[in-house]
């Protein structure tokens, strides 16, 4: 019995060495793959001006990385459970700045001081375009 137990060992062993190499072999193909395949970064991107630089989006990632912010947000769906949501900050950042831009521009006061009636316009054309003309025109 001790015989069969030998090659019986020797046998899971055998599985155990080249199913380790495999792995490792195929995580490391993985990751020179994924290295070599990183998307360019732009040097400046322009609207009707430099909206920003390749400078500005490496500061970005470094600010990332330090504050750890994959753990925060809804980037991965649950994020939101472990800290603040700030996707959902700066949509809502950006309702209430451009809510006052348009009251501003359409009865030259702030938003909070318009009539019902009012707000509802400017509501209107908040909605316009946050849903239109944000989206991205390729």
């Amino acid at each position: 019995m001790s015989k069969f137990m030998d090659q019986t060992t020797k046998k899971w062993f055998l599985i155990f060495v080249l199913s380790t190499v495999t792995a490792v072999g195929l995580f490391t193909f993985m990751t020179i793959i994924q290295i070599k395949d990183v998307p360019p970064i732009p040097q400046e991107v322009k609207g009707t001006k430099t909206l920003y630089t390749y400078d500005d989006i490496v500061q970005g990632k470094a600010y990332f990385q330090k504050y750890v912010l994959m753990n925060h947000g809804t980037l991965l769906g649950n994020g939101a459970y472990i800290g603040p949501d700030y996707t959902s900050w700066i949509l809502h950042e950006k309702i209430v700045n451009l809510r006052n831009i348009y009251a501003q521009e359409k009865f030259g006061t702030d938003y909070g001081f318009l009539t019902d009636e009012q707000k509802t316009q400017i509501d209107y054309l908040v909605t316009i375009d946050v849903r239109q003309k944000s989206i991205l025109k390729e």
